[in-house]
């Protein structure tokens, strides 16, 4: 009796359960071909991060510590707004690979290819063939 009432129980649990799921599917690119993807690569450290009120995304304010591929301001706002999106952490430091939108504001997610500001081979990778630029 026990064997078929787990069964059914599990069953009705989970129809009771209301879940959304959002996949993100990617498979995050190396080094070089995220470089190639962005229009500008940074490592920077989170001040802040902003969260969306439906928390479908959110924004981080950074201290830029080193460019490439082009300049870039001391701070900048970045955002992530897909369910992709990169769970930035205050205080933490990270190399972003990020696109510039139509707006002028830059944006990244989790199939961008950024990485935690300690990948030492990436920033090698980035310092060798990146284009390092200045930070203003």
């Amino acid at each position: 009796m026990m064997k078929k009432i787990l069964p059914i129980s599990i069953f009705i649990l989970l129809l009771l359960t209301e879940t959304t799921v959002l996949a993100c599917r990617c498979n995050p690119p190396d080094v070089a071909r995220a470089w190639k993807d962005a229009s500008l690569v940074v490592r920077v450290k989170v001040d802040d991060v902003i969260i969306l009120p439906s928390g479908e995304g959110s924004s981080a304010i950074v201290t830029v510590a080193a460019s490439w591929k082009k300049d870039s301001p001391k701070r900048l706002v970045v955002s992530s707004f897909t369910n992709c999106a990169f769970n930035w952490k205050a205080g933490k430091e990270y190399v972003l690979f990020l696109r510039k939108e139509s707006n002028g504001l830059y944006s990244s997610d989790r199939c961008m290819g950024n990485r935690p500001g300690n990948d030492l081979d990436a920033i090698k990778w980035l310092d060798q063939h990146g284009q390092v630029k200045k930070v203003k």
